[in-house]
């Protein structure tokens, strides 16, 4: 398996007992070609978790951790020095309860983190009524102040960046009567565009939400709502990019990755192609014995991961149908 998996926060960590103040071994069981829980008992430890990125070097890599419905959301990071994970922690940017910061997605280079907050445009204060795109940049000690992007980005509820090799935006934004649409935002000397709400081959279905968009900018994986071959409520799909900035119609990506649950909409495809990860609240059904249930037993389930609440599931990016062709220097 490539380096980027070796070097992966893997799915049997052990050692971490002690998620604040312990550290973590590095256990890298690469990907299968059947999607599984990410990391659990670290990544995914009973909260609703979602949104993953990661360092193209390996060694940084966020996630969201959510509390309630959608009441906290942080972003916790787990960082590998010398070979060896630190324990996670909540990153010192998202340490603020007033506020929720979701979403993180690294710029190429890993200097710069995206990311979404409610917090307030300037200053201290309450929670803005909208949700805006923020950039923190890496120090050497940790992390910047973050700053929000500009007017020409952040206008209205504004969600889920995603960034090619050459800082194209990628965002989801809400608009009028519930729906949500896909927009992208050029980087031209150093500032962002106004944005461009792209077309109906990327904005398919009912809605549409967080679309992640391929580092080369080949192609989108889209997760939409509303389309006659759902498998649930929201599927992932891929939409191709042509040289000509035309757009394929919407190729859903297929069971191994979709599923009966409704909520399936957080997407990230690893630096090097090798493995896919998603948001997902499919049960994990062999959580269950199929035994008379109990107060006790409804608790522990409640607090595993994979009980049907939001987990960050991955799967071998080459076991997916529709990726496949675009890895390992495929087309584009």
């Amino acid at each position: 398996m490539r380096l980027f998996v070796i070097l992966l926060l893997g799915a049997s960590l052990m050692g971490c007992h002690n998620l604040e103040t312990g550290s973590a071994d590095l256990g890298a069981a690469p990907p299968t070609d059947e999607a599984q829980l990410f990391a659990p008992g670290v990544v995914n430890r009973g909260l609703p978790c979602r949104d993953i990125s990661q360092t193209s070097d390996g060694d940084l890599m966020v996630w969201c951790e959510l509390v309630g419905n959608f009441h906290r959301a942080v972003i916790t990071e787990a960082r590998r020095v010398d070979g060896k994970w630190g324990a996670p922690r909540v990153a010192s940017f998202s340490t603020n309860p007033r506020w929720k910061n979701f979403e993180p997605a690294f710029s190429r280079d890993g200097r710069r983190l995206f990311f979404v907050s409610d917090r307030p445009l300037t200053g201290e204060g309450p929670p803005e009524e909208v949700s805006n795109i923020w950039v923190v940049h890496r120090t050497a000690n940790g992390w910047g102040e973050p700053t929000p992007l500009p007017e020409a980005v952040n206008e209205g509820d504004t969600f889920f960046p995603s960034l090619t090799n050459d800082g194209t935006l990628y965002l989801t934004r809400d608009l009028e009567g519930g729906e949500s649409a896909i927009f992208r935002s050029r980087l031209v000397d150093g500032q962002y565009q106004k944005v461009e709400r792209l077309p109906e081959q990327v904005n398919a279905g009912r809605t549409r939400f967080n679309a992640m968009v391929d580092a080369n900018e080949r192609f989108l994986i889209v997760p939409v709502f509303g389309m006659a071959d759902t498998r649930g409520g929201v599927d992932y799909y891929l939409v191709a990019r042509n040289p000509d900035d035309t757009w394929n119609d919407p190729v859903n990506m297929g069971d191994l990755v979709n599923s009966v649950a409704r909520q399936e909409w957080s997407p990230w495809l690893a630096p090097d192609g090798s493995a896919f990860f998603f948001m997902s609240d499919r049960p994990d059904n062999s959580l269950v014995e199929f035994n008379p249930l109990t107060r006790e037993g409804l608790r522990e389930l409640h607090n595993t991961s994979g009980c049907g609440q939001m987990g960050i599931w991955w799967v071998d990016a080459h076991a997916v149908d529709v990726l496949r062709p675009y890895l390992d220097g495929g087309p584009g």
